[in-house]
């Protein structure tokens, strides 16, 4: 005997005439997260060290701090430097450590 399935497909829903405020999004599929950082490092080729700084609450006294994570970043054009403020973007591998490549600096 077969089991039988009684999963449903899911209905794709349309932004309509009625509803004129909907937005609908962009496809963004496969462009991974994107984070914006300063640069703290530029002396590999083509890599540059991007510090991401966040706010974290604590759970039990409720204060918040400050966590900075560091991320190897891919910078093919080696156009940035240190102390410019860069957006990133998560990619496929590039190397051991570079998953990560700048989108925009400023």
């Amino acid at each position: 005997m077969s089991p039988i399935s009684t999963k449903t497909k899911a209905v794709k829903k349309t932004a309509s005439s009625k509803r004129p405020n909907v937005v609908v999004p962009e496809k963004t599929h496969g462009l991974g997260r994107e984070l914006r950082g300063l640069i703290v490092s530029d002396k590999m080729t083509k890599t540059r060290v991007v510090a991401i700084t966040r706010l974290v609450l604590n759970k039990k006294y409720g204060k918040r701090f400050k966590v900075t994570k560091k991320y190897k970043v891919h910078d093919d054009a080696n156009a940035t430097v240190v102390g410019q403020m860069v957006t990133i973007r998560e990619t496929r591998p590039i190397s051991k450590d570079k998953r990560w490549t700048i989108v925009t600096s400023s």
